[in-house]
């Protein structure tokens, strides 16, 4: 599949994602109308917020992995893991890391 069918497949999903954080009517996720696709990966969602509650930011990431999405705040930073003997990729938040997903089954991948 070629960037340009990539990008219309997630801004799909992103389109998604983002009426389902909406009928949560949770005032934990400000600005969803702001939520955008990065330009260097592909499948990353720039937030443009910190989430101040460790709870609430792993929320969003797990809900993000079900539409193949990686949902990041501006201190995000996406990284490789080597930790365990085996590369692989997380999202370094101020909470932890977060792996992401990237088996077959999944959407969500770096690209």
């Amino acid at each position: 599949m070629d960037e340009e069918s990539r990008k219309k497949e997630y801004k799909v999903a992103l389109d998604l994602f983002i009426k389902e954080v909406r009928k949560l009517k949770s005032n934990l996720f400000t600005n969803i109308d702001n939520w955008a696709l990065d330009e260097d990966i592909l499948n990353g969602v720039l937030l443009g917020y910190s989430i101040q509650d460790e709870k609430s930011r792993l929320f969003i990431h797990n809900m993000g992995e079900k539409y193949g999405l990686i949902p990041l705040c501006p201190e995000d930073l996406i990284d490789l893991d080597y930790s365990t003997g085996n590369m692989r990729p997380v999202i370094i938040t101020k909470f932890g890391q977060y792996p992401i997903n990237t088996n077959k089954n999944s959407q969500s991948f770096l690209h």
